[in-house]
Formats: C-alpha cells, sequence, structure tokens
C-alpha cells in the first residue's frame, strides 16, 4: 500500500527542470508520472475489490501507456537521430505528446487527479457496504472534494493567469487527498494484501 501511495504522490506531482544537450534547453519532470502510474498499475492489480476500482485499473493500464509517451518525448531528444525512415513516425507522435506537455501540463496533472478521485470513489464504495465505518466513508468524501479543488485549479492553470502558481492550491489539496485515500486503505487488509477472499468476508459477512 505504501508504495501506492508513493505511486500517487508521482501522478499528481510535477517538479520539471531544465537542462542543456547541445546547447539546446529541454525539461524533464524529476518525478515521472508513468513511473507513478505503473506503481498503481501493479498496485491495482490485485485490488480490484469492485466494479469502480476495476474501471480504474483499465483506466490507469491506459495512463501508464500514455504517461510512459510524455516521458519519451522529454528525452526524445538522446535516441532523435535513430528515428529515421520508418520510424520517423515516432518522432512525430513524441512531438506532438511533448508539445501537449508544455502548453496544456495542467490538463495532464488534472487527469491524475481525476485518478486519484476515482480511487477514492472506489474506497468509498468498499466502505459502503459496512454501516459501522461513518468515518471512512466521510473521509472518502472529503477526499474527493479536495480533488474536485485540486482538479478545478490545474483547469483553471490552462486559461487564467494569476499572479502565482496555481501549483500553491492544487499540490496541498492533492497531498491531502492523498492523505485520506491511505487514511481509508490504512485498515483495510484486503487492500493490503489483495486477498478477495478477505472481501467478500468484510462485504458478505462470510466465516473467519
Amino acid at each position: 500500500m505504501n508504495l501506492m501511495i508513493f505511486g500517487l504522490v508521482l501522478i499528481v506531482l510535477c517538479f520539471n527542470t531544465s537542462y542543456r544537450v547541445d546547447n539546446t534547453p529541454q525539461v524533464i519532470d524529476l518525478l515521472p508520472d508513468f513511473i507513478g502510474y505503473l506503481i498503481l498499475w501493479v498496485g491495482l492489480e490485485k485490488r480490484r475489490v469492485n466494479k469502480r476500482i476495476g474501471s480504474l485499473y483499465t483506466a490507469v493500464s491506459v495512463m501508464t501507456l500514455i504517461s510512459f509517451l510524455f516521458f519519451l518525448g522529454q528525452i526524445k531528444i538522446f535516441f532523435a537521430n535513430a528515428l529515421t525512415g520508418n520510424l520517423t513516425w515516432i518522432g512525430w507522435l513524441l512531438d506532438g505528446v511533448t508539445y501537449v506537455t508544455i502548453n496544456f501540463s495542467g490538463l495532464v496533472l488534472l487527469v491524475g487527479v481525476l485518478i486519484l478521485a476515482w480511487l477514492l470513489f472506489g474506497l468509498l464504495e468498499y466502505w459502503e457496504q459496512n454501516e459501522q465505518h461513518k468515518l471512512q466513508r466521510t473521509v472518502c468524501k472529503i477526499g474527493m472534494g479536495l480533488c474536485g479543488i485540486a482538479g478545478l485549479c490545474h483547469l483553471g492553470s490552462v486559461f487564467v493567469i494569476l499572479p502565482f502558481s496555481w501549483n500553491w492550491i492544487a499540490y496541498p489539496a492533492s497531498l491531502l487527498a492523498i492523505a485520506a485515500a491511505w487514511f481509508v486503505m490504512k485498515d483495510s487488509q484486503e487492500m493490503l494484501t489483495g486477498s478477495k477472499e478477505l472481501v467478500k468476508e468484510r462485504t458478505f459477512g462470510g466465516k473467519k
């Protein structure tokens, strides 16, 4: 579970740094999203405890591939000379995703926040199976609300210029939402182990 939380941090935060190759300025994310998506994908593979998290697994699978393309676009300069002939289209594809990450980075981060909200939505369904867990359900809803705040900030960063960075609001809200996800997952043994038997036991009152 700790790795899943770390993966979420990689997804919702972005720390770009600039460097030069042959006097050409380049930008790379020090916390590559695709590593976060890959960690989350591995973590969810055995933890599809309901339909919401099952569909989230599918979405994370797609985003793992897309975010890997984003990362390749950032390091394209190191292998650009090899993208000739029949591979030219790959260079065009990477140029396109690089354009998106540079000019619409807020939308890329918005997708990450939506993934986090989706996870909390799935956890909410899980805890709704037992009326005794009101606190966990409330924390899920608070986390989803924080994701809404972060998502609106990322969307606003694309269309509205402020004298300060929208991330000053979005990042704390995202981190608090991750803390909410950690809280509602930490006491769930099946989310730690991926044991579907324990899921059935908790949900349907099976024998221990």
